[in-house]
Parts: C-alpha cells; structure tokens; sequence
C-alpha cells in the first residue's frame, strides 16, 4: 500500500487532549501494519512528554481534532502541531471522527492479538482518548489510501512507549544518539558519526528503523534485555550459527517487511468505471509483492537448518513460532498451486518486470494466456497486457484473498526478520569487529552499581538562545532544569552541564547548588 519512501517515516499519528491535561496518542506504521496507543498526563505545559513521542515517530501525517479546548496555560496540540511541526502535513478531522466506542471495536477487530492479551476489555475506560484517536486514523488511512485493513492483521501495542526508557528530544540530540552536533558544520570528511550511524549496518530499512527505536526508546525490562544478551553470548560462541544466520538475511531485499505487510490491507470494491492505468500498477505491486513473498517463504528451510539446534530463548522461540508453523507451507502451497517455481524475487528492474509478465502459470486465466502472447509480439501487447490483464488479476484473483487468511502470520515474519537483522547484522557485527577482550557483557540489577535501568535520561547542557520561542539563553536554562526537577524520579540519570553560567556568578552558584541538593534528596 505504501510508497518505498526508503528510511523515511510511515507514520500517521493522531493527537486528542482533554481539560485534565490528558493526552490521547494513536501512531500507525504504514509500513509494518502496527498500531502503538498511548495515553498520559501532559506535566508539561510545553508538551514536553507529547513533543517526544512525536520524535520517536517522525510521522508523515498527524491527525487532530478542530477542537480547540485545552487545560489553562496550555495552547493546545492543534496549536501545538502548527507551532513546531510546520513542516508536517497536518489533517483536521470533524470530533465525531474520534469517536472512543468505534475505536474499541475497530481494535477488537483488526488487532491480530485476542482483546483479552491486549487487557483491552479491562482497560477501556483508561484507554478512551487513545482508542479516539485510533478511530480517527484508521478512518482517515482508508478514506485516503482506499483500503481496508484486513480483520486480525494489526500489531496492537498499548502504552508502548512507556514500557521502555523515555528520552526527551533535547537530550536525544544532546547525547549525538541519531545525530551528532553540529554535523553540517563538519564536512563531508568528517569521522566524527552518532551511536545510531555507528551500529547501522543492519540489511533491511525495517531493521534500521528498529535500531532507530531501541536507541530512542532502550527497553527497561531486564528479562527481555538478558533475553537478547544471551543471544548474542551464543552468536558470539557458535560461528556456524552467526553465520548461517547472516546468510538467511541476505536472501532478503532491504523492503521485505514492508512488502510483507502488503497483505494486511485490500483495496476497496471499484467498478469497471475506475479501472485505470493506476490500478494495473497497483495489481503489479501485487504480483510483485506475491513473488517476494514466493522469495521469503522458500528461505524458511533454511532458517529452519540454521535454528534447529539454537539454545538462546530468543532464537529457540523464532524456531518454535516460525520454522514449526504449518501456515508458512500452506500459504507456498497456495502460491505454488498458481506462481511458476521458478521464479524468485529480482532485484534488477527489466528482470522483475519479465517476471511478473510470467510468474503466473499457463492455464490459470484465459485473457492472461492470451495477452502474454501479445506481450511477446508487439510493443501494443504490452501495452494491453498492462491495461487488462493486470488489472483482471487484480481484481478477480482467488489467491490473495486466500492470503490475507493467515495474514497475522505474516506480520509475525515480518518482525522477525526485522528482529534478526538488528540483532545479527548490527548488534553482533558490531562485537565481532571488535578484539575479543572489547567486549563484556553488562550487568543489569535492582539495589548495587553495575549498570542499572533508568526510567528517563535528562540533559541540560551548553548555552544557547532560543529565537524561535524569544527565549534568552539564561530563560532557555531555567525552562529545561524546570522540566527535568518536575518530571525527575529516583530511577531517573540526569547529565547537566554549566547550569547557571547564562547568569551572574553568585546567582548562579545558588540555583545549581539548591538543585544539586534536590536531585541528591531524590537518589536519582
């Protein structure tokens, strides 16, 4: 459905607030058929907690409501969206559209998870603002695009964002995690490279943008984080193992999870009236999308040879919930029974266009038999090809739809070959390159120092005035060290430099005492 908009954003958020500064987040990724549903108390009044997500996301498109109401001394997001994301393309949608009750069962609906997994049904009344703005967007997707999304294909997530550590966006850059500072000033020689450009050398963009989230938001549960260090201890002691993995990956194109998601939505019903050249491409991408698809499920065997024997939880459990699922052979089943044997995803243009001019076996479609014919003799056949045959399996083709049955199952691959990429390709390359004695496994405990998870990282460094809101450098200080004092837990690690430097050397000394004294008060 989506246009390869290579490592570029595909999410559509939409933004709802209330008077008890509540804050309602709905963000769906386009590209991997996932719905993340926040909600929160906005401590901020410069939206502090809703400016970072809306970073983690980077969307395309946010959805608000005309609704204009927001809690005194906040401008609300509409407002907000205008001030500070000028550059995204903001959609106002009537308040009906966020509408709680149809997003509940929207959810129930399209969300691949039963309700009960999701706690959805003891949790409505807590959710309500959040599943508003998801009944606004996914409105909005299929009035927009002309799809529908296929019933149990959603990856459903609720208040994701907070199972992780949050980092707001002044410290993101603070600490060079995507960026590093002052790039443009650098050159292009220049060595000097962020911690997200120093471990992407992931494969796939749906690993690269997954590398992008674990370092916006790094997770803070630590079964999960020994979870992956223990697969990393055993690519890092099983040669065979790293590498037969490494070699499964590049059986993929850099778009796999995208194309994979494909199937999660379907075009609406048109007449012949609306038939057009748009459609027969679209029905290309389709065909095209079938043959990756072919490509992918072929490889399963041998990521099925390279896991059989994979001791780690986490590599033991791909095996379980993708080499041992009987709907991956059914599915090649069904696309054996219609695409020829040979074909194979190309890479090369002209040769994947040849392909999905024959991919399809003899006999399946009259009109396509015959238009095959007339592709190979003239340059109009082409042209006819294009105009009917396409749009003719794109319209009245059994096999997708038989597809779209076991659609969850491909979602689930598609974040499983994301998962590998990251880990594989980016976080064990990484240690690999490195001398043996580089590398130690970390530590992560509850009450003495090793490493311990943190809720939140905050900064407050250098001096800089701010134009754009007509802060001076000593306001922009003070609005930064409020935001952390009010927002700082005792699981939180604060990074502050040269606080009180914008100010006289007296005053100075007294603000970062007193908020020294507080910070200590807290353990943080």
């Amino acid at each position: 459905m989506e246009d390869d908009a290579g490592e570029q954003s595909s999410f559509v958020t939409g933004l709802i607030q209330n008077r008890a500064k509540e804050v309602g987040v709905a963000a769906f990724d386009l590209r991997s058929a996932a719905l993340h549903l926040s909600q929160y108390i906005e401590t901020s009044s410069s939206y502090q907690n809703t400016k970072t997500l809306l970073h983690f996301y980077d969307p395309t498109v946010i959805i608000v409501s005309p609704n204009k109401l927001a809690p005194d001394g906040m401008v609300g997001v509409s407002e907000l969206i205008d001030r500070f994301y000028p550059s995204v393309r903001k959609v106002v949608m009537a308040r009906g559209c966020f509408d709680d009750t149809k997003g509940a069962v929207m959810i129930k609906n399209l969300a691949a998870k039963e309700p009960s997994a999701l706690s959805l049904d003891t949790y409505y009344k807590q959710y309500y603002l959040c599943l508003a703005a998801a009944a606004a967007i996914i409105k909005w997707i299929e009035a927009e695009k002309g799809v529908i999304v296929t019933n149990h294909s959603l990856s459903v997530t609720f208040n994701g964002s907070f199972d992780h550590m949050n980092i707001d966006a002044t410290s993101v850059r603070n600490l060079e995690i995507i960026e590093p500072l002052h790039s443009a000033l650098w050159g292009t020689s220049n060595k000097k490279r962020s911690l997200f450009h120093m471990l992407k050398t992931t494969k796939t963009i749906g690993g690269t943008r997954l590398l992008r989230a674990n370092l916006l938001q790094p997770l803070k549960d630590i079964e999960t984080i020994n979870t992956r260090l223990d697969c990393l201890d055993e690519l890092m002691t099983n040669e065979q193992l790293f590498f037969g993995l490494s070699q499964f990956l590049r059986k993929f194109p850099k778009e796999t999870d995208r194309v994979l998601c494909h199937f999660c939505f379907k075009p609406k019903k048109v007449t012949s009236k609306v038939l057009d050249v748009d459609n027969a491409k679209k029905s290309q991408t389709l065909i095209s999308s079938i043959i990756l698809l072919k490509t992918a499920l072929d490889a399963l065997p041998l990521l099925a040879k390279v896991l059989k024997d994979a001791q780690s939880f986490l590599l033991a459990n791909i095996y379980r919930s993708v080499c041992e699922n009987e709907k991956y052979a059914s599915i090649r089943k069904r696309i054996g029974e219609v695409i020829d044997e040979d074909v194979l995803h190309a890479r090369v243009p002209f040769v994947a266009r040849t392909q999905q001019c024959f991919a399809i076996k003899g006999g399946i479609d009259g009109l396509l038999d015959i238009a095959r014919r007339s592709f190979c003799d003239t340059s109009e056949g082409r042209e006819t090809w294009k105009q009917h045959t396409l749009l003719n399996f794109g319209t009245r083709f059994p096999l997708v739809d038989a597809i779209r049955e076991d659609v969850s199952v491909l979602t689930l691959l598609a974040e499983v070959l994301c998962l590998l990429d990251m880990i594989v390709n980016s976080f064990a390359h990484t240690i690999s390159t490195k001398p043996v004695d580089r590398y130690t496994r970390p530590h992560f405990t509850a009450h003495f120092s090793t490493i311990r998870v943190v809720d939140r990282i905050f900064t407050r460094m250098g001096t800089v005035d701010n134009l754009e809101s007509n802060s001076s450098t000593f306001m922009t200080e003070m609005k930064e060290t409020a935001f952390v004092m009010q927002n700082v837990s005792e699981r939180s690690l604060i990074v502050m430099d040269e606080l009180g430097r914008a100010t006289s050397s007296s005053d100075g000394f007294a603000i970062a005492w007193s908020c020294c004294e507080h910070l200590l008060s807290l353990k943080a």
